[in-house]
């Protein structure tokens, strides 16, 4: 069932006074004035309240006006404590622009008030909207998948056993003349595929259900099309023309259409074409060398179109001018894709050509020099195959220079070479031999020259020099070499460097470049060796340090060996004083500063952070872990928490700073690879996560660059859980993950749980907890593995079986 009716009552500019509302369709006149908003990047609200009197969904749009950027949110409780049901800024089917605000099925009860408040976050004019009541919840938002000849549509399954109506029309044509799929939710769909399509076409989609005979709402179209372009079968990676090794084909980007794909070794300046191949165990070389009339690019990546990886790219090839050449390292099996465009808009015709070899050439091919020695460093090549480098003076012929020979793994990488004269200017090539006549292709000329001054004393790690508690040395990188060594933190390696090395004490550590040298500098910490260097802390650019110059902090244990690389941004060198002081232990290390040890939060129902956990990052030390994408300079004192998504694929995380200022949030799926989703800086607002996997781990990284910025802060997740009245009427708890190999989720406890208990096969009591707020967290690692009852004392609520490895 859906009422509706047309009204028009004013508004109210404030909770208290908000008018009584039933379905229909209102002119507002426009948050401008009252400061009644809730929401702290706004300033003033229109209000009005829905009081239902049957149970149902609500459904709030201002989708028909097309003009004005909207915000809404809804609120239950009352004016003195408004609890937040849900908000909407853009999600009307065109999104932004023009910004219309669509946020559907809000469940509704009689006997609780529903405050609806529009804030002038974007806008203040006046705008048209509407309130639907329906008994069937609306399909949305749809998912829509699109390929050059298929559209896949998808919802969120809200409404199992109902049946659906899934219609596509060619934009612009009516609704009821298009293709018309229906079926049961949840059997037939979702999701609903269309093929036969051509590409490059712009489609309709309406989308309904019907429960029992109720309709919901109808809140389309929603506009979408196939990808393609009719003029070029290869203009996107879904239509990429497939090689095989040895092939050379003719192609053009002029009428290419721009490739909304993420840059890979080179970005993506201009249309492009698409090809795909099959790898080998071994290598494949693309190239346009030397065979095109524009400035060519090519991208090469593995995966799928809709998720694709980088593999490498290039811009300008060695000899071949404006044009490209890459070797990537394949794996037999594995599907490639690549893409040919070119530099700054420019397109044309273009000769690319394919080969592959089972033995890899030498790739990453650098060269760090002196005045009389070049450190020759590579990758690829496997290890026990033999490589053989080649250099003389710049343009020399390759066969008439000078040889050094060696196995991989063993002799090199790195390879130093001695004896060379100085400033100087040289070439280089290399190539590797995987032994029965297998050789790779050769690499080169890779040109360098040397330098007219000695290196430094302490250019390699093997000869550092001592530094030690309050005081400072001073050196000069032009003189170091460029290191093998890994990045810690946002310190990777990428110019020349000196190497000191101290003994540690049980102290805290700190090591400064602060305003203390004339090039934009970077500072590493490593134990382990130089043979097995490991991270223990890295800075680039530290809080207050004027020209991007270091700073750290970080444990040192009493008795072990560190060494200290003094290296730059890019390829800056130069003068500096590098200053090391020594304090005691901070006695207020934060218990998660590390990913290992990440704090569990429990999710709390939406509007609800009345148990928001209070956590600071003073004292944290600087990470060794890589900087998030989002601030890959700075410094990272951070503190780790964990969230289990549970079986709600949408979470909002509430951060608060009491102290702290600023406070950033990155997100990832995993602590020992650091799996990447997501960044956010300068956190004030609530940060929605939406279609998460369900029953994951997400870590949550917050930070800043510690010292004044460092500070306590609060933090809360919010997801629509079960109530308390809701959890009366479920006939069992909500138990995740499933297997738990730590911590066991458990929520929809009912009111009047005396205690959670976990019993053994055998009935035995192996633990048990007082439960909080409808949910809890048991941690379970150190139970033996095997199947565990877990029941709600108290309650009549079945027990659940839960295993734990």
């Amino acid at each position: 069932m859906c009422l509706f009716s047309t009204l028009a009552l004013a508004q109210s500019d404030d909770c208290a006074n908000a008018p009584l509302i039933g379905p229909g369709t209102y002119a507002a006149d426009g948050p401008f004035t009252g400061n009644g908003n809730t929401q702290a990047d706004a300033d003033n609200a229109d209000w009005y309240v829905f009081d239902p009197s049957q149970s149902g969904y609500i459904t709030i749009s201002s989708c028909g006006n097309g003009v004005v950027d909207t915000r809404v949110n809804v609120h239950s409780g009352s004016c003195g404590s408004l609890v937040l049901l849900g908000q909407d800024d853009d999600g009307c089917p065109l999104g932004y622009p023009p910004g219309n605000s669509l946020l559907p099925n809000i469940e509704v009860v009689p006997g609780i008030s529903y405050y609806i408040e529009w804030d002038d976050r974007w806008s203040g004019l006046n705008f048209d909207w509407e309130l639907l009541f329906h008994t069937c919840p609306v399909p949305l938002p749809p998912s829509i998948v699109a390929t050059d000849t298929t559209l896949e549509v998808s919802w969120t399954v809200n409404a199992p056993g109902a049946t659906f109506s899934v219609e596509l029309v060619p934009a612009g044509d009516p609704q009821g003349s298009g293709t018309t799929v229906s079926g049961i939710v949840g059997v037939d769909g979702p999701p609903v595929l269309f093929s036969g399509l051509g590409p490059g076409e712009a489609y309709d989609v309406y989308l309904t259900q019907s429960c029992s005979g109720d309709p919901s709402p109808d809140l389309g179209p929603w506009p979408t099309g196939t990808t393609g372009n009719p003029l070029v079968a290869n203009d996107d990676c879904t239509g990429a023309i497939p090689l095989v090794c040895g092939d050379t084909v003719q192609g053009s980007t002029a009428p290419a259409l721009d490739d909304a794909v993420p840059g890979c070794g080179t970005s993506i300046s201009a249309p492009g074409i698409w090809y795909s191949f099959v790898g080998i165990d071994g290598s494949a070389t693309l190239s346009t060398c030397n065979s095109a009339n524009f400035d060519t690019k090519i991208n090469v990546y593995s995966g799928d179109c809709a998720s694709l990886v980088c593999e490498g790219g290039n811009d300008d090839g060695p000899d071949c001018g404006l044009t490209s050449e890459l070797t990537v390292v394949t794996s037999a099996g594995t599907d490639y894709f690549v893409l040919v465009q070119g530099y700054d808009g420019e397109q044309g015709e273009f000769t690319l050509a394919l080969s592959c070899n089972t033995c890899v050439a030498p790739l990453n091919v650098s060269v760090s020099t002196g005045d009389t020695l070049a450190l020759v460093n590579w990758t690829g090549g496997d290890p026990g195959s033999s490589f053989t480098i080649e250099y003389g003076a710049d343009g020399f012929i390759p066969g008439s220079g000078t040889t050094i020979g060696g196995v991989v793994g063993t002799d090199g990488p790195p390879v130093l070479i001695t004896g060379l004269p100085p400033n100087s200017e040289l070439d280089i090539y290399l190539v590797h031999d995987c032994g029965n006549g297998d050789v790779s292709t050769v690499t080169g000329p890779v040109s360098f020259s040397t330098s007219a001054d000695p290196l430094a004393a302490n250019a390699f790690c093997a000869t550092a020099l001592p530094i030690s508690c309050g005081t400072t040395v001073t050196g000069d990188t032009q003189a170091g070499l460029n290191a093998i060594a890994p990045t810690c933190a946002s310190a990777n390696v990428t110019s020349k460097g000196l190497w000191y090395a101290f003994t540690g004490t049980g102290t805290d550590v700190s090591l400064a470049t602060c305003g203390q040298a004339g090039y934009d500098t970077k500072i590493s910490v490593f134990s382990g060796g130089c043979n097995a260097l490991v991270c223990e802390a890295g800075n680039d650019d530290a809080v207050g340090c004027g020209g991007n110059t270091s700073e750290l902090l970080f444990f040192a244990e009493n008795g072990v060996p560190y060494l200290v690389l003094v290296h730059g941004f890019n390829a800056a060198a130069g003068p500096f004083s590098l200053s090391m002081d020594c304090t005691p232990p901070c006695g207020n290390v934060p218990p998660n500063d590390d990913c290992d040890n990440s704090f569990a939060i429990t999710p709390l129902p939406i509007g609800d952070c009345s148990a928001a956990v209070t956590a600071s990052n003073v004292c944290a030390y600087s990470s060794p872990l890589p900087n998030p994408p989002c601030d890959p300079y700075a410094n990272i004192a951070d503190v780790w928490f964990v969230l289990n998504t549970g079986f709600d694929p949408d979470h909002t995380l509430e951060i608060d700073a009491v102290t702290a200022d600023p406070i950033h949030v990155a997100i990832y799926e995993a602590c020992g690879l650091l799996t990447y989703l997501d960044c956010f800086m300068d956190v004030t607002d609530p940060i929605p996560l939406n279609g998460l996997p369900l029953n994951t781990d997400l870590y949550i990284r917050v930070w800043n660059g510690g010292g004044t910025e460092a500070g306590s802060f609060t933090l809360c997740d919010q997801a629509p859980l079960s109530t308390a009245v809701m959890a009366d009427r479920s006939e069992s708890l909500l138990v995740f993950p499933i297997p738990a190999s730590d911590r066991l989720h458990v929520q929809g406890i009912p009111q009047g749980t005396q205690n959670i208990e976990l019993l053994d096969l055998e009935g035995r009591l192996v633990m048990e907890q007082r439960p909080g707020n409808g949910v809890l967290v048991m941690r379970v690692g150190d139970l033996p593995g095997g199947t565990y009852l877990l029941r709600a004392v108290g309650t009549s609520i079945r027990p659940v079986r839960v295993v734990i490895h």
